[in-house]
């Protein structure tokens, strides 16, 4: 009767211990959400890496809400002019993408085309001197020359090269990276995601 009596009592106590411990996400559920969300962060050239769960807390407005924050890298998987000009040429070929299906009364291609010029404008605007940078930039990049220069090519090719190089340089820079870092070199980021408890367990909301 003893042993009957101590396993009724053990059980619920081990049920009820695992239930109240499930009180935030487990890593693996998280780290996985935190490595998926930060892929919509790259761009061609980058990479992410170094996950560590940073800090979790209860949403103060739902008790059944979890934050969790995640600090992470983002690298570069070549040097910073290569990584531009790689950038730079798979802008240019989606512009010609939308091209072929331009939309109604061209409106997405002119959009595209738009957005991509403004970019490179304000990139410019936003320097003293702006070319000496380029040039400086440009300087241990061939490839990066040539395809700044386009010789021979025709006038508005060599315009559309030039936004989009540096609509792409820009774009990097808003990440975080400087025009000197090599191949391998990273920036810090971070990404909070929030996560529901169900009936089913902790799932990301």
């Amino acid at each position: 009767m003893k042993r009957i009596i101590f396993c009724l009592l053990f059980i619920p106590t081990v049920s009820f211990g695992g239930w109240f411990g499930d009180s935030k996400p487990p890593d693996a559920l998280t780290l996985k959400a935190a490595t998926e969300s930060a892929q919509q962060d790259v761009v061609l050239g980058t990479e992410t890496r170094a996950f560590k769960r940073d800090n979790g807390w209860v949403d103060p407005n739902s008790a059944n809400r979890y934050l969790v924050r995640y600090a992470y890298e983002i690298a570069l998987t070549d040097d910073m002019p290569q990584v531009v000009l790689n950038l730079a040429k798979d802008t240019e070929a989606q512009l010609q993408e939308i091209k072929k299906n331009p939309g109604f009364m061209g409106v997405d291609s002119l959009n595209a085309t738009l957005s991509i010029s403004n970019a490179a404008s304000n990139w410019i605007n936003g320097q003293e001197k702006p070319m000496d940078r380029v040039n400086t930039f440009l300087s241990n990049c061939a490839e990066c020359i040539a395809y700044w220069n386009n010789d021979g090519g025709e006038e508005e090719a060599t315009t559309r090269h030039r936004n989009v190089f540096m609509a792409s340089w820009s774009t990097l820079e808003s990440m975080g990276f400087k025009d000197n870092m090599k191949k391998g070199d990273g920036v810090p980021w971070h990404s909070t995601i929030s996560f529901m408890k169900t009936e089913n367990g902790w799932e990301r909301n």
